[in-house]
């Protein structure tokens, strides 16, 4: 009987100091942590990098058929810097740009092109 109440004291006594994390398991656990919000991290940058590069082709799109009506009305293509089309007939008052570098599309033989992603 004397063998089993020690027994349960010493059990008590362990379970007791074991109340709180070390501080290896913290670090462990932060450790992991911020290799999952890495990975996230990287996954929303890859998708949003994607999703602007996909504006950017709706956009050339979107200009190529002002050129190709630009060209019909007009019987000439517009200047390579589009400046022509900065007008409420076709873009409107402000030519658009590039959703990821912000700059200005040109015209190269006919097509809409950026100087970040090109044709």
């Amino acid at each position: 009987m004397m063998r089993d109440s020690i027994a349960i004291q010493a059990s008590l006594r362990r379970l007791s100091r074991r109340g709180a994390f070390s501080i290896l398991e913290i670090i462990v656990a932060l450790t992991i942590a911020t290799m999952f919000a890495m990975t996230g991290l990287a996954f929303v940058q890859t998708h949003g990098e994607t999703a602007k590069s996909r504006a950017c082709e709706g956009t050339r799109s979107m200009l190529q058929r002002d050129v190709e009506l630009y060209e019909h009305e007009n019987g000439r293509s517009p200047g390579r810097t589009l400046r022509e089309l900065a007008d409420e007939d076709y873009t409107g008052v402000n030519l658009p740009t590039c959703p990821t570098s912000g700059n200005a599309y040109g015209l190269d033989n006919g097509d809409v092109v950026c100087p970040t992603h090109g044709k």
